[in-house]
């Protein structure tokens, strides 16, 4: 049987730039961080990929942030990615034990992806010609996802464009909702959350002054049965505000028993009752 197959070109560029994006990313870690920087995993999709390195402690900002102007630089030289197969022992003897970054490769054999003085790794996968194809790179994420190793999310190429409008897209929204230019939008939000901070204690103190006029009513209109003051009373506000209210009273009154009703949401019922009861 004749079967004609159709390369989804799109989908494979953008493979190939993340593939070779990933060595590029690699090279650059094991520059900034050192050379116990190794391979611990990744993963290349068409729209985003990962890379995983060991390293002993997270990444600060101004790591990423030089991993990421150092690996776009080796993009912007242009340099040579050559792909050619060599005996493992000839491999092995002249690029050195790090061209199993990605983990072992079996046979005889070993295809060599070579950037040019940057780094050289045995692979099957996909690569571009020249690091320029890659396009930009940009680091979406950075987390520690267990003792030792470092996981890079970043998208390169047309996605990493993608991405950095959609962050400029945001930011302009932003500055809309806090009507002010871009370039003040971080002065704005300080602002902005320094006065919900102040506006939040405000509304904390408010919260306690009425709990205590609450309990002070609610301990009036208490019954004295045997001796000890029995407190019953329907609050319509939250089960945090109940159970400061029912404090504050037994707070009060060491002989109280209190049971209050609140409704938010749901029903609910506060139980307390002072020490000398």
């Amino acid at each position: 049987q004749e079967v004609k197959g159709r390369l989804n070109w799109e989908r494979r560029i953008a493979l190939m730039r993340h593939h070779t994006a990933t060595h590029i990313l690699n090279g650059a870690a094991r520059k900034v961080l050192g050379p116990h920087v190794w391979q611990a995993g990744a993963e290349k999709r068409a729209d985003e990929a990962r890379l995983d390195i060991t390293h002993y402690k997270p990444l600060s900002r101004e790591e990423v942030m030089k991993i990421e102007e150092l690996a776009n630089r080796v993009v912007m030289e242009n340099r040579r990615v050559k792909k050619y197969v060599m005996p493992r022992d000839e491999a092995e003897a002249k690029f050195g034990f790090t061209i199993y970054q990605g983990g072992a490769v079996p046979g005889g054999e070993l295809r060599i992806v070579d950037i040019e003085g940057w780094d050289v790794e045995a692979c099957g996968g996909i690569h571009v010609d020249h690091t320029g194809e890659v396009g930009p790179i940009k680091i979406v994420k950075v987390e520690r996802i267990q003792d030792g190793v470092v996981r890079l999310e970043f998208k390169a190429g047309e996605a990493a464009l993608r991405y950095v409008q959609d962050m400029d897209r945001l930011l302009s929204d932003v500055a809309s909702v806090f009507k002010v230019p871009r370039e003040s939008v971080l002065d704005a939000a300080e602002r902005f959350f320094g006065e919900w901070k102040e506006r939040g204690k405000e509304i904390e103190k408010l919260r306690e002054y009425l709990a205590e006029r609450e309990a002070e009513r609610l301990l009036g209109k208490g019954v004295t049965v045997n001796g000890c003051i029995a407190v019953v009373g329907r609050v319509d506000t939250d089960r945090e505000t109940l159970i400061k209210i029912a404090d504050l009273i037994v707070g009060k009154e060491v002989k109280a028993a209190v049971i209050l009703l609140g409704k938010s949401g749901k029903v609910e019922i506060v139980g307390m009752k002072g020490d000398a009861v």
